[in-house]
């Protein structure tokens, strides 16, 4: 049998990672690294090697190059083995056309520099060189428009270092510019009438002249008058005329052309795939039972989470910067692998290859960092590759989803920090927010020693759970927490980190203690401001595998059911339902947006994947159906370091609204200016109001009331029973500070700490606290 392997297939699979193959001449050529990087020309063979518990994965992708688009990740280019890459030369850039698609995982590919590429429902960028364009189809989805808008600002940032101009179609739909490179108006200097009796359809084409727009509808009218009949039928006032504007179609239209723009190639989203693929989809309209059991039996054939393959051992040579006002400020090796949620960080790592010098440049974007301080990180990145004349490969990472590698770099040694720098811009008004209270909690979770580290979380009970290992800091100890379920590698990352945050706040003397679940001293939950509830786990379960994230979806006009691979909080896609497998439950979440469909038959879904599944689970295991901001510990225990706030922080904002808003303010900002001109009367030139908001001797009537507030005092105290609550409004209570009308006792009940050292904890601290008990 030895004999018939190919002598490129001998000795893999052993070691977990991906390797690669190119079919070269008919002849299976191993690749240097799998980096990602296909050629539409080509084909190739992926092995993906897992270890899991008991045992080890092997999944084979066998990948045919044919126009594909780009995903999260994956890079296609042009050409095949014969054509090599250009040789860049300054200022001299290749026009192109870059088709934006997708939803949760949106794909930027290059399509033809024509018209023709143009659709309704995605999203385009032409890239000029130093013009850059943005073309927006009506029916793009949000996801789409936005991975539009950041993609077009990675390039004037990253590729024309900030010289390029951005336009947005939408200001400017006839920029002649545009049209005149994607090869101007193609049969579109005119206006024409379809005339279906039925219906009247007036097309217009973009190059038509003014004139020939205003006639477009009066023409159509005719149609349906006696003279438009020929003189003998009788007028047709009843029938409708549509006007449609060139790349605006409706499908009532297209119908009637034997060819319409048709698409060479259908998007994979449309295409049902088996059920062995990643994904599986089924007309929505047609679900059935059995319809649902074979998606069920499909997301259990799928692949676990692949993993990339790292370009080597991590014994390189790591250099960390952060980015503070705009610059590179060298990070203390001592704090290596301790970022801070709130800034960006620039690596760079150099290792050989063959002798030579190879660099990897990681730029690092914290979930809490200001979008001025994500593009600094990208620039400087930018910059840094220059100075060693193009020869390093930067890789773009944002928290909670670093790559194999990076983690590699190190050794298990890697936390992140809630807080951080503040902007650098001087219209900011942040201010570095850092916890300095002296009191930490870290939440340490993974499967594997490369992916397990730890997020800071809020250090109250109800943050821990039984799966996982938590690292307590304070003043003056160390809790290493381990939870009846965690796995050994959770807690080995944990030992690590509690020897790094050790002098944590420049703190010395601390000692570490491990706590086993349920042997917890009273010092440990008083710095957790009391014993409550939490996520339990019973000695006697056993965690057989890992908690599966899938994604379901009908977008395409076909239900479709996708494994999120290493997923986090930011995976839960709010337009879209999402299954969560924990063995021993099934969580169904429920994006705010989601359709009817996806929520009906998700449940269906989720039933079937339960009875086929073959894990020995009980076909009893309980479904539970979660709403998007409402997320019970026992589901939110499964996402590291899981933020309550993050739904409303990642709230998509359309660039073209914001755009809008921002001139709207400047305006009234200027309004407000020139009303404050010499001799105009202010409010500050009014007499001040009685006391107690009693009326004027002598005022009429006219005026409008506002509510008294009276400011908080031990004087006036009101019950958390009444204050608690969303949007809440009491006689005399400021609604930004509720809290602070509790009694000094009940405010300790409520938050587990004096009003005095609530005041200490950072505003973020605040907030979250606030959000948590309803008084926000």
């Amino acid at each position: 049998m030895s004999n018939n392997v190919d002598p490129a297939f001998v000795g893999v699979g052993k070691v977990p990672g991906l390797t690669l193959w190119r079919i070269e001449k008919k002849l299976v050529v191993k690749q240097p690294a799998a980096d990602g990087k296909f050629h539409e020309g080509d084909c190739y063979i992926l092995l993906s090697t897992t270890n899991s518990p008991g045992r080890v994965e092997q999944t084979v992708h066998f990948w045919i190059g044919n126009e594909c688009s780009q995903s999260t990740g994956v890079e296609y280019l042009p050409g095949g083995v014969d054509s090599g890459f250009n040789k860049m030369e300054k200022d001299v850039f290749r026009t192109r056309l870059l088709h934006v698609k997708g939803k949760r995982v949106v794909r930027v590919s290059e399509v033809a520099c024509s018209t023709d590429s143009l659709n309704n429902g995605d999203v385009f960028i032409l890239d000029a060189g130093l013009k850059l364009y943005l073309w927006s189809g009506p029916d793009a989805n949000m996801y789409e428009k936005s991975k539009g808008v950041q993609s077009m600002q990675r390039i004037k940032d990253t590729d024309r270092a900030g010289r390029a101009t951005m336009t947005f179609l939408d200001d400017d739909p006839e920029n002649a510019e545009f049209w005149d490179t994607l090869g101007g108006y193609t049969e579109s200097g005119d206006v024409y009438i379809l005339d279906v009796m039925a219906e009247v359809f007036v097309w217009v084409g973009r190059g038509s002249s003014v004139e020939e727009k205003k006639s477009g509808m009066p023409y159509g009218y005719e149609t349906t008058t006696f003279k438009g009949n020929g003189g003998g039928a009788p007028p047709r006032r009843s029938t409708p005329i549509t006007r449609l504007a060139q790349g605006y179609e409706t499908s009532a239209f297209k119908r009637y052309f034997q060819k319409w723009n048709p698409q060479p190639v259908p998007s994979w989203e449309d295409t049902p795939t088996s059920s062995k693929s990643p994904g599986l989809s089924t007309p929505a309209a047609a679900m059935s039972e059995a319809d649902s059991a074979a998606i069920a039996k499909g997301m259990l054939d799928s692949s676990s989470a692949m993993d990339e393959k790292p370009v080597d051992d991590g014994s390189g040579k790591l250099e960390v910067w952060r980015v503070e006002d705009f610059k590179l400020v060298p990070w203390p090796k001592e704090k290596y692998g301790q970022f801070y949620g709130g800034d960006c960080y620039v690596m760079l790592y150099t290792y050989l290859v063959g002798g030579k010098e190879s660099y990897l440049i990681y730029f690092w974007q914290g979930r809490e960092s200001t979008q001025d301080e994500i593009g600094a990180s990208a620039l400087l990145a930018k910059d840094m590759d220059d100075k060693l004349n193009d020869a390093a490969v930067q890789v773009r990472v944002v928290m909670g989803k670093e790559p194999k590698h990076m983690r590699n770099l190190f050794k298990g040694h890697l936390v992140i920090h809630s807080g951080g720098k503040a902007s650098g811009f001087k219209n900011q008004s942040a201010e570095d927010s850092y916890d300095e209270d002296g009191v930490c909690l870290f939440h340490v979770k993974g499967t594997q020693p490369d992916n397990t580290y730890g997020v800071q979380v809020p250090e109250t009970a109800s943050s821990l759970n039984s799966g996982d290992t938590f690292v307590l800091l304070t003043p003056t100890d160390v809790y290493l927490w381990v939870g009846n379920g965690c796995s050994a590698e959770e807690s080995h990352a944990a030992e690590e980190i509690s020897k790094m945050v050790l002098d944590h706040g420049d703190v010395s003397g601390r000692t570490v203690s491990t706590v086993e679940e349920g042997s917890e001293p009273e010092a440990f939950w008083d710095a957790l401001g009391g014993m409550g509830e939490y996520p339990k786990l019973s000695e006697a379960e056993e965690v057989s595998q890992e908690p599966r994230l899938f994604q379901v979806s009908n977008a395409t006009g076909k239900l479709a059911v996708t494994p999120v691979c290493n997923f986090d909080q930011s995976d839960l896609c709010v337009d879209d339902v999402m299954l969560l497998d924990t063995v021993s439950s099934v969580f169904v979440w429920v994006g705010p947006q989601a359709n009817e469909t996806e929520r009906s038959e998700s449940m269906n879904v989720a039933q079937q994947y339960i009875n086929t599944a073959s894990d020995g689970r009980s076909p009893d295991t309980p479904v539970l159906q979660v709403a998007a901001g409402n997320e019970p510990p026992l589901f939110t225990q499964h996402f590291r370091g899981w933020d309550p706030l993050l739904t409303d922080k990642n709230t998509f904002v359309d660039p073209y609204q914001a755009k809008l808003a921002a001139a709207k303010e400047e305006e009234a900002q200027m309004e407000a200016k020139y009303a404050e001109a010499p001799g105009t009367i202010t409010m500050d030139d009014l007499p001040a109001p009685p006391a107690n908001g009693a009326a004027a001797s002598g005022g009429g009537g006219g005026g409008t009331a506002s509510r008294d507030i009276t400011p908080p005092s031990a004087n006036m105290t009101v019950p958390y029973a009444e204050l608690k609550g969303y949007g809440t409004e009491v006689d005399g209570v400021d609604p930004s500070c509720r809290e602070q009308y509790l009694d000094d006792k009940e405010f300790v009940e409520v938050f587990g700490m004096s009003k005095a050292d609530f005041a200490k904890q950072p505003k973020w601290k605040q907030v979250s606290a606030k959000k948590a008990k309803e008084l926000f």
